[in-house]
């Protein structure tokens, strides 16, 4: 329950997100939330994380990192892993569903833009640097 919990939470709060972006913003239209700063802009993405463009082995790369981290995190009890597969299982509803995914969070300054992205991605990239910085520190703690 411990790993189901987070994970749920990641793929509903991505999901209603994603919902709600489709029906209040037409598709390639945006809206200003914090000046030209952040914007939500709704698009979608054929490609990965970050509109990283993607050949068609993809998904099934992504599909078995899926399950060597879902059963890491099953031995370990980690919930911090559990953002990167709730994170994944959002964009995989996403992609099963329409064949792209629905990204929305524009971030920057002008024309220089991080590429859009959406509440999944973001748990993703948390969790895999939490998880990376984590295992740093256990690396240095056994040396």
């Amino acid at each position: 329950m411990k790993l189901f919990l987070p994970c749920f939470l990641v793929v509903l709060t991505d999901q209603v997100s994603k919902y709600a972006i489709s029906r209040l913003i037409p598709l390639g239209r945006g809206v200003r939330i914090f000046g030209d700063f952040i914007r939500f802009v709704h698009v979608h993405n054929p490609g990965a994380i970050f509109s990283i463009p993607v050949g068609a082995c993809f998904p099934y790369i992504v599909g078995a990192a899926c399950i060597v981290l879902f059963i890491y995190s099953i031995r370990k009890r980690s919930a911090l892993l559990s953002l990167i597969f709730g994170g994944a299982i959002g964009n995989l509803i996403d992609r099963i569903r329409m064949g792209a995914v629905i990204d929305f969070i524009d971030i920057g300054i002008g024309n220089l833009r991080w590429p859009t992205f959406n509440v999944a991605d973001s748990c993703i990239t948390i969790g895999v640097i939490i998880f990376l910085v984590s295992m740093i520190g256990r690396k240095s703690a056994v040396e």
